[in-house]
């Protein structure tokens, strides 16, 4: 891979008279590349946890990708909330169920703010399908649907187009 060279923007931030002065009219808007549409093995990186929009109980997480091996995704990380609304409930557990330890973490009656603050889920390995979904206008690597973890904890091969 070649290298690429990063943009000096030593000159953008500096101290000036009452603050911190910061000039952004050379500075690029950051674009992000999508994750391709595949299959990965992921590790959950956080959970927080939170309110949805409509006011529902959720843990948001962040998932970061660990495999297949060689795979150019590893490293980055993807959303993903798990919301506890009458309506979402069995698609959560269905998520849950396919996660290392989920049905353990999440036996019985579980205080959602606890299992965020005690760091149960992280680390924990989970296999997911990505997809592309809008998402204000814009398209954005999506997990669509979380699979069982195989075996050996690999996800095989992402396939690109018919994952």
């Amino acid at each position: 891979m070649a290298d690429v060279k990063e943009p000096d923007y030593s000159g953008c931030v500096f101290e000036g008279g009452d603050g911190v002065v910061v000039d952004l009219t050379n500075v690029a808007e950051a674009k992000f590349e999508n994750v391709p549409k595949g299959v990965y093995d992921f590790e959950f990186a956080s959970v927080e946890y939170k309110k949805s929009q409509q006011g529902s109980p959720m843990l948001e997480c962040w998932l970061q990708i660990t495999g297949p091996a060689g795979n150019p995704a590893i490293g980055r990380k993807l959303p993903h909330y798990l919301v506890f609304s009458p309506k979402a409930l069995p698609f959560t557990k269905a998520a849950i169920a396919r996660f290392e330890d989920g049905s353990k973490i999440f036996h019985g009656q579980v205080n959602l703010q606890q299992v965020a603050d005690s760091g149960a889920l992280l680390g924990k390995r989970a296999r997911a399908r990505v997809g592309i979904r809008e998402y204000e206008g814009q398209d954005r690597s999506n997990i669509s649907q979380f699979l069982p973890i195989q075996a050996d904890g690999a996800a095989g091969q992402a396939h690109s187009k018919f994952a």
